[in-house]
């Protein structure tokens, strides 16, 4: 596998780089190993990238996985058509509607890479204030949007007719104590985009608030490395000052985590030599791809609830805390005993959730300690033990 990882990397940054990609490493590559190179780069949502570098450099042939890597790069190039006509429409009628909002993620990034296609997404996230959240839904939905019902814990999730998924944040908490203290900010860290009602965070901000979700999605099994490759660009085509992004980490306390980050950044985009904790942090993030495995999160959260046991209580009986995010209409803990055992009814209407529960339960009682052991010191290294930072 390790060669499967230079290889995709080495590809990478012959594209997002334009480093001269060194052929020799590809010298025995076959239909095989392609096949392996897809399954890894798809994981990581960078299969249009992977496959445009072996076009640009003559390594694929008319086999049918090179014909997968083809596909992508077209799948890409048309969601990413959908996605800005779909922004124009969101940022317009918030615009009419004088709605004061923020584009994040990828609609932002996406103009540093070399081409905006690049930077792929599976829906648009968009932030307006809370008190505006309800005004903001009905215009879209005036505009063609279907709305869902359930507000979710820090979004409500829109559909175009086309088929485009809209996030309407209002906000952009992670329901982390140390995280939310600044990312609750947000507002206080932005500029406004000329007379518009748009706005834009601080590149400062833009990069704490990056660094914020990787860590929020890395303590949940995995980060993916497109990430790492957002702030590469942040890093090459934006001025900002670190020490700025290093104080708003402090208060995060994932300073630490940051500067992790930083290293294995340089390593996978600027080729510079690994070295015991990147090992162990590519290890972790390759192998739970974009939104981790079941694995990695159950190693997770047996060390952060402290042990087997206590994690399999906890897929039994939800923490009040969750259960309000799930049922906003609980309002106290009298009731939380009737809505655990309406949470056991909606699992066990729901084939998919019976299913995903009994996975989780399997997989508690299954998981090895010395897997637990590992994840939790590499948290303990990163500085991410939430049981220890916020217990």
């Amino acid at each position: 596998m390790k060669e499967i990882i230079n290889m995709m990397f080495a590809l990478l940054r012959s594209v997002l780089c334009a480093e001269e990609l060194d052929k020799s490493i590809f010298a025995d590559l076959n239909d095989e190993k392609l096949e392996l190179l897809y399954k890894l780069s798809m994981k990581h949502s960078m299969a249009h990238i992977v496959g445009t570098a072996l076009i640009n450099a003559g390594l694929l042939n008319d086999s049918d996985i090179a014909k997968k890597f083809t596909k992508q790069q077209l799948v890409a190039v048309h969601r990413y058509e959908n996605f800005e006509y779909e922004l124009g429409v969101i940022c317009n009628t918030l615009e009419k509607a004088e709605i004061p909002y923020i584009p994040l993620k990828g609609s932002v990034i996406r103009a540093l890479y070399p081409e905006p296609w690049m930077r792929t997404s599976c829906d648009i996230d968009v932030l307006v204030h809370e008190e505006d959240i309800d005004r903001a839904v009905e215009a879209l939905v005036r505009n063609g949007y279907t709305a869902d019902e359930k507000r979710n814990f820090h979004d409500i999730s829109l559909r175009s007719t086309s088929g485009v998924h809209l996030e309407l944040h209002f906000s952009i908490k992670e329901n982390r104590e140390l995280l939310d203290t600044v990312l609750s900010q947000v507002w206080s860290y932005t500029v406004p985009n000329d007379e518009s009602v748009r706005y834009e965070m601080t590149t400062e901000f833009m990069v704490f608030y990056t660094i914020a979700h990787m860590s929020y999605h890395f303590v949940s099994g995995g980060c993916g490395i497109r990430p790492f490759a957002d702030l590469w660009y942040i890093n090459q085509k934006l001025d900002f000052d670190d020490e700025k992004v290093i104080s708003l980490c402090r208060q995060s306390e994932i300073a630490d985590f940051y500067e992790a980050v930083k290293m294995l950044m340089n390593v996978w985009y600027a080729g510079s030599k690994h070295n015991e904790l990147t090992l162990r942090m590519e290890r972790y993030i390759i192998t739970g791809g974009v939104y981790g495995t079941q694995e990695l999160y159950t190693a997770v959260k047996q060390q952060e609830l402290g042990g087997k046991a206590a994690y399999t209580r906890s897929i039994l009986f939800l923490p009040y805390e969750s259960l309000q995010i799930m049922y906003p209409s609980l309002k106290n803990r009298a009731q939380a005993p009737f809505y655990q055992i309406k949470r056991w009814m909606d699992i066990l209407s729901n084939r998919d959730r019976t299913e995903k529960s009994i996975k989780k339960l399997k997989k508690s009682v299954s998981l090895k300690k010395d897997k637990v052991n590992e994840v939790g010191q590499l948290l303990d290294d990163l500085n991410l033990n939430n049981r220890k930072k916020e217990r």
